[in-house]
């Protein structure tokens, strides 16, 4: 009998264990789909194969944040021109309420079968979150706009539970944290770059917010058709006692609860950073957009920057503290003497620390998870982050229609707030001597 060699015969369940090995040993030398490298191995890629990781995979993530960022930064002042602006942080929570509910089953879907062609899908999802802007022929209404960021609350997080996961298990150990780091200046460039372009459409050529909106809808497009070329990684077997054990580590959990203090100020800028700048310090829509420009290239720069340091640096665990200790402390300064440039200059210390802070984040996650099963992981980080970022929203939201705040403290205290809960985050984090 084949079982007799392998020292199982009689033996009912290790046969169909052996057997499962045998179809899944199977099953992989079947697939031309790519295996993620292992630590110390080495992987010999074909020209058409870097292209398809180092330029296909970041270029559809920087078009696809390009048009999904511009609707979601200028949201408050988009929906204050169409006197809805009392709603806007209801409906940026959306965004972050879709995550809560898809991040972890995504996370899971892209491990278990094809993290690339779940990428097509969320790319199809934001064509139709963009296409509705862009096929508008109404004002816009409540009903369409909650409906509208919920398309794009699912295309966002499997863009997260996806992309990013892809590209981790395609790159191989040697200069990870540089390779990380394209990946990350690609994402913030996403952030701010279309906003950016749409303050200069405003400035020289006149257009309107909608005008702007409606400039997202070719970049979907473009993406859609770039997610096309990408190369996939193989799926994994599904395990999910894995999963639960990899997670309930105490320095996983610690991880998230800095990530979820971290990301209280996400929700807090979408919604007061658009009015601040243009009410509380009297600028334009074209200052709005140069401001994101501006927050772009520094997270960018910043990014390429710290991946050198931290490639290069015989402490990395603390780079990602640091960022977050002076993200906090710029995020209250910056708003404590209203005045353009100061609030300029030090936002831009702040994404500087942020850009630092989100790219250890990357190199943490890779380090802490096996690569074969990265996606299920950041799929819970995506659900963390989304939930802060929900909090975040709706606090930042109350607080700025506060009766009992004083008007000229109601943009800036969601500000205060976020950083102050963060100090506690990193003091609980030290208490327990945890370091990543």
């Amino acid at each position: 009998m084949p079982f007799a060699s392998a020292g199982v015969k009689g033996d009912p369940i290790a046969q169909r264990k052996t057997l499962c090995w045998m179809g899944e040993t199977l099953a992989n030398q079947s697939t031309t789909e790519s295996d993620p490298p292992q630590e110390g191995q080495t992987v010999t890629l074909s020209g058409l194969d870097r292209l398809r990781i180092y330029v296909a995979i970041p270029l559809t993530l920087l078009l696809f944040n390009m048009a999904f960022f511009l609707p979601r930064n200028l949201l408050t002042n988009y929906m204050a021109r169409h006197d809805l602006g009392q709603w806007s942080g209801w409906v940026l929570a959306v965004l972050p309420l879709t995550a809560l509910l898809l991040a972890i089953p995504m996370g899971l879907l892209s491990d278990r079968f094809s993290p690339r062609r779940l990428a097509i899908v969320g790319l199809v999802f934001l064509v139709a979150f963009t296409g509705i802007f862009f096929f508008r022929t109404a004002a816009p209404t409540l009903p369409m706009l909650f409906g509208s960021f919920f398309l794009g609350g699912i295309a966002i997080v499997i863009a997260d539970t996806s992309l990013r996961p892809l590209y981790l298990k395609s790159i191989g150990h040697r200069r990870q944290a540089l390779k990380l780091a394209l990946l990350s200046a690609v994402t913030m460039l996403g952030f701010g770059g279309s906003t950016f372009l749409g303050g200069l459409a405003s400035k020289y050529l006149g257009w309107s917010l909608d005008d702007q909106y409606r400039l997202v809808f070719p970049l979907a497009l473009a993406g859609l058709v770039m997610s096309l070329t990408m190369k996939n990684a193989k799926p994994m077997p599904f395990n999910l006692s894995a999963y639960r054990a990899s997670i309930l580590r105490r320095k996983v959990l610690v991880y998230l609860s800095l990530v979820f203090f971290n990301a209280l100020h996400f929700g807090a800028e979408a919604v007061c950073i658009p009015p601040y700048v243009k009410d509380h310090l009297g600028k334009t829509d074209a200052d709005v957009g140069n401001y994101f420009g501006l927050i772009c290239i520094a997270m960018a720069v910043t990014a390429a920057v710290s991946a050198f340091i931290r490639e290069h640096s015989t402490n990395r665990h603390s780079m990602g503290v640091w960022g977050l200790l002076f993200s906090a402390t710029f995020n209250i300064v910056s708003v404590l003497h209203p005045t353009l440039w100061w609030f300029f200059g030090f936002r831009i210390g702040h994404v500087v620390a942020d850009a630092i802070m989100l790219n250890a984040g990357l190199r943490i996650v890779a380090s802490m998870f096996p690569r074969k099963r990265v996606a299920g992981p950041m799929g819970l980080a995506a659900m963390v982050v989304t939930a802060g970022v929900l909090v975040g929203n709706l606090v930042s939201n109350e607080i700025r229609n506060a009766d009992f705040i004083p008007p000229d403290w109601r943009l800036p205290a969601p500000f205060l707030l976020a950083g102050l809960v963060v100090y506690v985050g990193l003091l609980v984090q030290r208490i327990l001597g945890e370091r990543f």
